[in-house]
Protein backbone atom coordinates (compact mmCIF):
# COMPACT_ATOMS: atom_id res chain seq x y z
CA UNK A 1 0.00 0.00 0.00
CA UNK A 2 2.81 2.39 0.90
CA UNK A 3 4.47 1.68 -2.45
CA UNK A 4 1.33 2.76 -4.30
CA UNK A 5 1.10 5.94 -2.23
CA UNK A 6 4.72 6.87 -2.96
CA UNK A 7 4.21 6.09 -6.65
CA UNK A 8 1.20 8.39 -6.81
CA UNK A 9 3.06 11.13 -4.93
CA UNK A 10 5.86 10.72 -7.47
CA UNK A 11 3.39 11.21 -10.31
CA UNK A 12 1.95 14.30 -8.62
CA UNK A 13 5.44 15.76 -8.10
CA UNK A 14 6.33 15.03 -11.71
CA UNK A 15 3.15 16.75 -12.86
CA UNK A 16 4.14 19.83 -10.89
CA UNK A 17 7.54 19.87 -12.54
CA UNK A 18 9.43 18.75 -9.44
CA UNK A 19 11.55 15.99 -10.96
CA UNK A 20 13.84 15.75 -7.92
CA UNK A 21 10.95 15.00 -5.56
CA UNK A 22 9.39 12.64 -8.11
CA UNK A 23 12.61 10.62 -8.35
CA UNK A 24 12.82 10.51 -4.54
CA UNK A 25 9.30 9.08 -4.33
CA UNK A 26 9.91 6.58 -7.12
CA UNK A 27 13.10 5.44 -5.36
CA UNK A 28 11.03 4.77 -2.23
CA UNK A 29 8.93 2.39 -4.34
CA UNK A 30 12.00 0.67 -5.82
CA UNK A 31 13.66 0.34 -2.39
CA UNK A 32 10.52 -1.01 -0.73
CA UNK A 33 11.67 -4.58 -1.26
CA UNK A 34 8.58 -5.57 -3.21
CA UNK A 35 8.47 -6.46 -6.85
CA UNK A 36 5.99 -6.21 -9.65
CA UNK A 37 4.64 -3.79 -12.21
CA UNK A 38 4.68 -0.78 -9.88
CA UNK A 39 8.39 -1.22 -9.08
CA UNK A 40 9.21 -1.71 -12.76
CA UNK A 41 7.26 1.41 -13.74
CA UNK A 42 8.98 3.40 -10.97
CA UNK A 43 12.40 2.32 -12.35
CA UNK A 44 11.37 3.37 -15.85
CA UNK A 45 10.19 6.76 -14.57
CA UNK A 46 13.48 7.32 -12.70
CA UNK A 47 15.47 6.51 -15.85
CA UNK A 48 13.33 8.87 -17.92
CA UNK A 49 13.58 11.72 -15.41
CA UNK A 50 17.32 11.34 -14.91
CA UNK A 51 18.10 11.21 -18.63
CA UNK A 52 19.99 14.32 -19.72
CA UNK A 53 17.55 16.83 -21.17
CA UNK A 54 19.38 17.01 -24.50
CA UNK A 55 18.63 13.32 -25.11
CA UNK A 56 14.87 13.57 -24.48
Amino acid sequence: MKERTNFLLGEISEGRGDAKEAVRRYREVVNSGSSGKLVQKAKENIERLEMPKRRR
